[in-house]
């Protein structure tokens, strides 16, 4: 999205397919109801995760490994011993995730 969001489509197998589901998507999103989720997963670093805290959105949550005692929006997320890096956030989402977010989003 221009020079200052980008968004990875995992599930599909070209850009136009992509773009073409997100423009089909996209009239669906309601600003005022949204969550916005993160992970510290792939390229992610301490400095993304103070940038992602910062964002004016009143119903935000960040997965990850290591401690941010400080930030509202981040949950520890299960992985193994020594790990760096969420490897895969869908693994252990539950079906319904709203009583974890309910109670990281009533902090923040």
């Amino acid at each position: 999205l221009g020079e200052k969001i980008e968004i990875h489509f995992l599930h599909y197998k070209t850009s136009q397919e992509a773009t073409e589901a997100w423009n089909r998507r996209k009239v669906r999103i309601n600003p005022n109801n949204m969550l916005i989720k993160f992970a510290e997963m792939d390229c992610c670093s301490p400095e993304l995760i103070e940038k992602f805290e910062k964002l004016p959105f009143k119903n935000k949550i960040c997965f990850a490994v290591n401690d941010y005692p400080t930030y509202k929006s981040v949950i520890n997320f299960p992985h193994k011993k020594d790990a760096i890096k969420v490897v895969d956030d869908s693994k252990y989402m539950p079906k319904n995730i709203t009583e974890i977010l309910n109670t990281r989003i009533n902090r923040i």
